[in-house]
């Protein structure tokens, strides 16, 4: 996991590059990972964002050899 500043973080939530809040920061593919691998410590009432948060983030930055888990592609709202 890389660590991340607190201003880094709060930069990047300004420019809707997390999930929520300060919270799972992805700048990169190597982030893109670590988030997918760190679903599960997010709060249940999130991970629905978190999912749609990942899925968006990976077309964005266009990530072809991280895996998504194939049943968030179901994921009302995701692309």
């Amino acid at each position: 996991m890389a660590e991340i500043s607190a201003e880094e973080r709060e930069r990047l939530e300004s420019e809707g590059d997390t999930a929520y809040g300060t919270s799972f920061p992805v700048r990169n593919c190597e982030d893109l990972e670590n988030a997918i691998r760190s679903y599960g410590r997010a709060p249940e009432p999130e991970r629905a964002r978190l999912r749609r948060f990942i899925v968006r983030r990976k077309a964005e930055l266009g990530c072809p050899d991280v895996k998504i888990p194939e049943d968030w592609h179901i994921v009302k709202g995701a692309t």
